[in-house]
């Protein structure tokens, strides 16, 4: 069984980059005037693109 201190050692790095990622979208669009919705696409595409090297990597060596 996974122990509680587990649980919450993966979650806390999670909620602190989404937390850190909002505050800079916000930072920067009151700063200097960004779109926000290009940016949020740019993470999910980059998101995507990594995961699937990552998973083309893993495979690789299934032969």
């Amino acid at each position: 069984m996974i122990s509680t201190g587990t649980i919450v050692s993966m979650f806390v790095p999670i909620l602190f980059s989404l937390i850190l990622f909002i505050g800079l979208i916000l930072f920067y669009r009151k700063k200097t005037g960004i779109a926000v919705i290009p940016l949020i696409l740019g993470a999910i595409g980059i998101y995507c693109v990594f995961e699937g090297f990552g998973k083309s990597l893993a495979c690789r060596g299934t032969d």
